[in-house]
């Protein structure tokens, strides 16, 4: 009876203390696994090691010979900014997404000097005037443009000369380390989260026109039932090529730069703009179906950041971005 009893304690014991060994493992193995987001939209990531993929910004043509547009839809931020006789002309920004063709791409830009290193991107472009090629020099901006890269792009047999160049973000991408550029890099974050209660108030805007030249007028209208910002051009629903739903954000930014007349002439004979975008100024930004007055302050290693008088942050909501750079005395309609 004794020795049962023993054997019968001993069994206990060791149920016990297994109990209490793998006990130890199940809480290790419940703890909750990290959670990652996409720098430049705020949604969720797959993973960390995609967050630290590179940025890669295209140079895109915006005249009416260039539309539609193929692979704008996929951008997580796109700037669109004056080029020389008013036309306006994208710079957009893929890194969520790793699209395939984009286009058609067309010459930098010295505004692109400013916001290429505040992403820590690869640039993408077809040409360049001699001083825009010294400021992306100048500014180390690794450069896989169509002149030192043929290979990474394609003119479209279907398009006209000079709207048919176009390339890939995949080979992009895959070209950084055969150039020598880093292939990994922690891009520059832009500020997503709720509203702060000093943002509770603000005027009801749902509707945006742009009157660029050259008949690009742009109207960028709130759809509540989406919860999205959606983009006509020239009064027509602004599509991709592939698809009949229009350019969309989460957020639409009015972006007041600094914009000087260089006596730099391209090769029309027009003069080259310097806009900048480095520094600080003015801005409004759409959110929500509604219009926030902010300060914008950027460095040149950090992508702007937006903040009412007082200095508190205003947050992005979270998705895709469009960012209107205009010059101060720019006139629009916000309604």
């Amino acid at each position: 009876m004794r020795r049962g009893m023993a054997i019968g304690v001993a069994a206990v014991l060791a149920a016990a203390l297994l109990t209490s060994v793998t006990g130890c493992f199940r809480g290790a193995s419940d703890e909750p696994e990290p959670v990652y987001y996409w720098p430049l939209t705020g949604e969720q990531a797959p993973n960390g090691d995609a967050t630290r993929t590179r940025v890669v910004s295209v140079k895109v043509e915006n005249s009416s010979a260039a539309r539609p547009q193929i692979g704008l839809a996929e951008a997580d931020v796109v700037y669109e900014s004056l080029s020389e006789g008013g036309i306006p002309r994208f710079n957009a920004l893929y890194h969520s997404v790793v699209w395939g063709r984009v286009g058609p791409v067309r010459s930098a830009r010295l505004s692109d000097t400013y916001l290429v290193p505040q992403y820590n991107a690869l640039f993408a472009y077809s040409g360049a005037s001699d001083a825009v090629r010294r400021a992306i020099a100048a500014a180390g901006i690794d450069d896989l443009g169509m002149e030192s890269h043929p290979a990474l792009y394609e003119r479209d047999s279907v398009r006209s000369a000079p709207h048919n160049v176009f390339t890939s973000v995949v080979d992009l991408q895959s070209a950084a380390a055969d150039a020598g550029y880093e292939s990994v890099v922690a891009p520059r974050a832009l500020v997503f989260g709720e509203l702060p209660e000093e943002f509770t108030e603000a005027s009801v805007a749902t509707r945006l026109d742009i009157p660029f030249a050259g008949g690009n007028d742009v109207t960028w209208t709130w759809d509540e039932d989406a919860a999205r910002w959606f983009r006509k051009i020239a009064g027509e629903w602004h599509t991709d090529e592939r698809t009949v739903v229009p350019y969309s954000a989460a957020n639409v930014i009015v972006l007041y730069a600094e914009t000087i007349e260089t006596d730099m002439r391209d090769s029309a004979g027009s003069v080259v703009l310097d806009i900048r975008l480095d520094g600080s100024g003015d801005a409004i930004v759409l959110r929500g179906g509604r219009c926030y007055d902010v300060r914008w302050t950027s460095a040149p290693d950090m992508p702007p950041r937006f903040a009412n008088t007082d200095g508190t942050e205003l947050p992005l909501a979270v998705g895709k971005t469009w960012i209107e750079v205009l010059p101060p005395d720019y006139e629009f309609t916000l309604e």
